[in-house]
């Protein structure tokens, strides 16, 4: 499995549990977590062992504040990202598993 920064991941079974890895910014997200993300769903989605996915938040303050806004002020905007939740633009959801 691949080395992440921003996150943990465990897959148990067919279960997949990624957790949102910055507490010390209430899991706030930037660029580089949001392409990090797109490779964990992507992965996920092209794993046919996995059907479930959790995604949970580090520390007791937040789930995630949403964008990192003090990055983004500071102008280290990264790459531009795809619109929609990373990784599942592409997947499709299927009930026949």
């Amino acid at each position: 499995m691949t080395e992440y920064h921003f996150c943990t991941v465990e897959d148990a079974g067919r279960i997949r549990i990624v957790t949102i890895n910055r507490p010390e910014v209430m899991n706030a997200l930037h660029s580089e977590a949001h392409w990090e993300f797109d490779r964990v769903w992507n992965e996920f989605a092209a794993d046919p062992e996995l059907w479930v996915g959790i995604i949970t938040g580090a520390g007791e303050r937040a789930f995630s504040a949403g964008n990192d806004l003090k990055v983004q002020a500071a102008g280290k905007r990264g790459r531009a990202r795809r619109p929609g939740l990373p990784g599942c633009r592409t997947a499709s959801i299927s009930t026949s598993r």
